[in-house]
């Protein structure tokens, strides 16, 4: 009897179920994400989105971070991510597992759809499971997202003809739409592009394909209308878009060319993960001292079953799109790309087009292992041992070289820097070398023989999950349960400030000093114990761009009275300094303030010096000079503030310590008030002298918008794939 699952056999589905079961067996245990990016943002995110989804209000608008920033209208949030609001029943962790499987799941259908058989596609999902880039994707979350429904998109775009051409446009437009739901459009952009080449670059009518095509980007846009149509004023008002920062630009996290060649050993730029910093000699040759994806590598197993595939006509499409990826992810290193990439600040990080390059190689991968277990699997176990043969010969060379000559060929080359000496360079490398080579030499002994497909394919997956065991090892650590749990600080009032969060040096000394590595008075992490944030001198660029001109200026002042006025007027309460003491800055003072008028106020512009000044603001007095009033908070919520104002002075306005986004309306008794910026960033209004109930509320009008969109596009998909 044959167990299937809605026609697909069940034990291919299974063994892949379980491969991912051991692979995140720490994290389905109860182990948290913490490494790197997870832990400084995509896990307090998704707090702060569990937060406000329990308690039953809107995730519009973040008030933890920066004096507030919109959170929906930020495509890194996600919140529009189908998935996103079970983080609410398993909290963020467990959010990224449930993704990474369904981004495994999808790739197996998408195989599948190709035709593969099921042990093929199932060996296709492994292989991108043990991926050196799918290690890093958890500690990325949104590169699971924006990925996951990209391989079916892709599959659905080659696909853009006969009888069913406008079906499999609709499955092509809802995959980019979804992917850009995700919140990474770097990702859907490299989707995007292998979706171009596979629907454009065949023989045959262009012109039926290419309509397709265009219909099928145009409804992508209406579909994630959701999203881009709040995001485009956000951005259009970000230091993003305004004044790039050249160290987080298009051009950083380049692939050097020469890192290529950790395809076929990982480690030739030495181990990440080492106690010793000699033993990460790659680590200076990197744009922050690490990758964003920390392993390139597939393994050779499934390195060498890809090139077999060159052969067969869908093999060598396959490995032409992962040539694709790979000369955009060079960035810097390659001219045409560099130039182009220069003038597009917005997609940043060039090392995520390997995505595409490790799906596609993963695909041609399972089309080799479908072609050994065919009848006449014989010829392409032949073309197998030859590839194995011809990869083991660089492998088996650098192996035979004398220390210092393995150290100077690696270092000639751009993969290491440093100190490291030759000896321990080669006793890191050389068992790695000489394995690699035996194991390329014994696929070639075993394509020597007669054996049946089927006994091949197990020889080969034997190999391929040994080595996966030896590379995947600690590279995606899991922490402890109860890492995240903290309890708010009882200094805490008013915002908290963190006066040399910018600076790498002082950042170093207390990443050490915190044993857990998640230093609670982070502008991120500072969310999990419930801080409240000022300012922003963290990493965000969708930050509003006067906002961080702020942050800058202020962070550039020395400490004194200058820089503790305008920490009073940001609503800091307490501050770290950069020797790490804590010191109380007006926790009387920490949210509303009285401004007495209106005056000209003006802020150089740090990013473009020799600029004009920049009008970035509405007031300024002396030091120390402000109105008189009370306040008192009727009701907070994420999209609305109530507050019962007496105000003191006939020309006074109220300051308020947050963040100015246009999406706020404000009413004085109920009549609109023009909402103002004070101090170049925050959110100020008039209130007449006496007493009155003012109220904030965020409008959603662009998410009105952006939904009626989406639902017009989705109508839309409706009609089309029941269009005969």
């Amino acid at each position: 009897m044959r167990l299937t699952v809605k026609g697909e056999p069940l034990l291919p589905i299974a063994a892949v179920a379980a491969l991912f079961a051991v692979r995140f067996h720490a994290f389905l245990s109860g182990g948290v994400l913490y490494l790197r990016d997870a832990g400084f943002f995509f896990v307090p995110w998704r707090t702060i989105t569990a937060r406000l989804l329990r308690a039953g209000e809107l995730p519009v608008w973040n008030d933890w971070l920066s004096n507030g920033r919109a959170l929906a209208a930020d495509p890194n949030a996600a919140i529009f991510w189908p998935l996103t609001p079970l983080v609410v029943l398993v909290g963020p962790t467990g959010l990224v597992m449930a993704n990474a499987a369904l981004c495994l799941v999808l790739f197996f259908a998408a195989l599948r759809w190709l035709g593969l058989r099921p042990w093929a596609a199932a060996g296709g999902t492994a292989i991108l499971l043990f991926s050196g880039v799918f290690q890093s994707m958890p500690v990325f979350a949104n590169t699971l997202t924006a990925f996951a429904p990209l391989p079916l998109a892709v599959v659905a775009a080659s696909r853009l003809e006969g009888p069913s051409g406008r079906r499999n446009a609709v499955v092509a437009a809802a995959g980019l739409a979804l992917s850009f739901l995700g919140g990474e459009p770097v990702v859907t952009a490299s989707g995007a592009t292998a979706c171009a080449a596979v629907a454009l670059l065949r023989r045959g009518p262009a012109l039926p394909r290419l309509r397709l095509f265009a219909m099928t980007g145009a409804l992508a846009l209406v579909l994630a209308s959701v999203q881009i149509v709040p995001t485009i004023p956000d951005l259009l008002g970000s230091t993003r878009f305004r004044a790039p920062d050249a160290a987080a630009g298009a051009l950083y996290w380049s692939v050097r060319p020469a890192r290529m060649l950790t395809l076929l050993e990982p480690r030739l730029v030495g181990d990440p993960f080492a106690e010793k910093d000699s033993g990460y000699w790659g680590a200076a040759t990197f744009d922050a001292g690490n990758p964003y994806f920390l392993d390139l590598a597939l393994g050779l197993v499934p390195l060498a079953l890809a090139f077999t595939a060159f052969r067969e006509p869908r093999g060598r499409k396959a490995l032409a799109l992962a040539a694709l990826g790979a000369l955009l992810g060079t960035g810097r290193h390659f001219p045409p790309v560099g130039l182009a990439l220069e003038h597009l600040t917005l997609f940043r990080y060039p090392e995520k087009w390997w995505l595409l390059t490790t799906a596609a190689l993963a695909a041609a991968a399972a089309m080799t292992i479908d072609a050994l277990l065919a009848p006449d699997g014989r010829a392409v176990l032949g073309r197998l041992g030859k590839v194995s043969l011809g990869l083991s010969l660089p492998l088996a060379v650098l192996w035979l070289l004398p220390d210092g000559a393995l150290r100077a060929t690696l270092w000639g080359v751009g993969l290491g820097a440093g100190t490291t000496p030759a000896s321990e360079v080669a006793t890191a490398l050389g068992p790695l070398l000489l394995l690699g080579a035996v194991s390329l030499l014994g696929i070639w002994l075993v394509s020597l023989r007669p054996l049946p497909g089927p006994l091949v394919a197990a020889v080969l997956g034997c190999l391929f999950l040994a080595d996966a065991a030896r590379r995947v090892a600690g590279t995606c650590p899991a922490g402890a349960p109860g890492l995240y749990e903290t309890s708010p600080d009882p200094r805490a009032r008013g915002r908290f400030y963190d006066e040399a969060a910018d600076d790498p040096r002082v950042a170093l000394r207390r990443a050490a000093a915190v044993t857990s590595g998640l230093d609670p008075m982070r502008a991120a992490t500072g969310v999990l114990s419930g801080v409240l944030y000022a300012m922003d001198n963290d990493i965000d660029r969708m930050t509003p761009y006067e906002a961080t001109l702020f942050s800058r200026r202020t962070a550039a002042l020395p400490w004194g009275e200058a820089k503790l006025a305008r920490l009073r007027v940001a609503g800091v309460g307490w501050a770290r300094r950069d020797t790490d003491e804590i010191v109380t800055v007006e926790p009387t003072r920490a949210e509303f303030l009285f401004l007495p008028e209106a005056k000209p106020f003006t802020d150089l512009d740090l990013e473009r010096p020799g600029h004009e000044p920049l009008t970035t603001g509405l007031f300024e007095g002396p030091a120390g000079t402000f109105g008189t009033g009370t306040v008192e908070v009727l009701e907070r919520r994420a999209h609305r503030l109530r507050l019962r104002v007496t105000a003191g002075s006939p020309r006074g306005y109220l300051a308020i310590a947050r963040t100015y986004d246009p999406a706020w309306r404000a009413t004085v008794d109920g009549r609109a008030a023009p909402l103002l910026r004070a101090e170049g960033f925050l959110s100020a209004l008039f209130v007449p002298e006496g007493t009155h109930e003012v109220e904030l509320r965020y409008s959603l009008r662009w998410f009105a918008l952006g939904s009626v969109l989406s639902l017009l596009g989705l109508a839309a998909s409706i009609a089309l794939w029941r269009r005969p």
